[in-house]
Parts: structure tokens; sequence; C-alpha cells
């Protein structure tokens, strides 16, 4: 089960990473607005409520939300101010976008890490009843098989906007 799982994270997360450089890709960056990338993000919001509501249930460890080691659900509940102020409105400096968008992948690695060693595998280092095996059935599988991937990339792609965004010294008016 367990590498059914990683497969299932480690192969869009790759393919994702390989098209970043791609014209395509470029050319998508171009042309959408840089705080839809950020906006997106808040689905983070409704993915932790949905982890929360199984670990009352008893079908997913407390350690994978909120209420345990995973921060997640602050990266959703700040993607709307971050990408109004910083991407749309420009009123908060561009590093402030960077930074966020650094700690959206750190506490994504961090909740990734935590899931990948409650596994039941040998490398199993926090031993939680229900594990973090649900994550390999269907439909939980979407999880880190495409919405972790996918706001890895979400993050990767913003990062790319900020850096590309011209230096302005003032903010503009509202």
């Amino acid at each position: 089960m367990p590498p059914r799982l990683a497969l299932a994270g480690l192969l869009p997360l790759v393919v994702g990473l390989l098209m970043l450089p791609t014209h395509g890709t470029r050319h998508f960056l171009a042309v959408t607005p840089p705080e839809r990338l950020v906006y997106l993000q808040s689905f983070r919001i409704l993915m932790e409520i949905i982890l929360w509501a199984l670990a009352v249930q008893g079908r997913a460890p407390q350690l994978v939300t909120f209420e345990g080691r995973n921060i997640d659900i602050l990266i959703g509940l700040t993607a709307i101010p971050v990408g109004w102020m910083v991407m749309e409105r420009r009123a908060w400096p561009a590093w402030v976008g960077s930074a966020w968008n650094v700690a959206g992948i750190l506490i994504l690695a961090n909740v990734v890490i935590h899931a990948q060693l409650a596994l039941p595998t040998r490398f199993r280092a926090f031993v939680t009843e229900p594990s973090t095996a649900f994550l390999a059935t269907f439909p939980y599988i979407w999880l880190p098989g495409f919405l972790v991937p996918f706001a890895f990339w979400l993050h990767a792609g913003s990062l790319v906007q900020l850096a590309r965004r011209p230096r302005t010294s003032h903010a503009p008016a509202a």
C-alpha cells in the first residue's frame, strides 16, 4: 500500500516540476493573473476541514489535522488577504508574497513528512490509530496524488510570477 501512495504523490510532483520551465508553462504564468494562483490556495481550508471531520469520525489520525501537527489551514486562510494585498492591489511588498509561498511549501512538506512517518511501514515514527494508510484508498488518494502536488505547483508558479514582477518603489493608488 505505501509504495502506491508514494507513487501517487511523487509522480505528479515530478511531472509538475518538469513542466515548470517549459514554454507552455511560461506562457500560462504570463497570461494568468498572479492573484489567481494565490486565491486558489484557499481550497486547503476545505481539505483541512475534511481531514478534521475524518479524524473526529476515527477514520484519520489527529496528527494530520489542524488539531495535530498540520497547520496547513493557515495557508488556506491567508490566501485571500495575501492574494489581494500582494498580488492584486500591490499594497504589500513582493517579499511578503515570496515569504508566504515559501512558508506554504514548508508547511506542505511538514504535512507530507508527518503523513509518511505515520504510515504502517518500518520507517513509522508516529504510531497513530488509524494510520495514514487511508490516503492510499479512493477517494483520499486524490489528496497526495493531485491536491498536494497542485498546491506545490501553485506556490512554485506564484514564486516565478513574483520573480518576474517589475520592481516598483510605491504601491498603486487604491
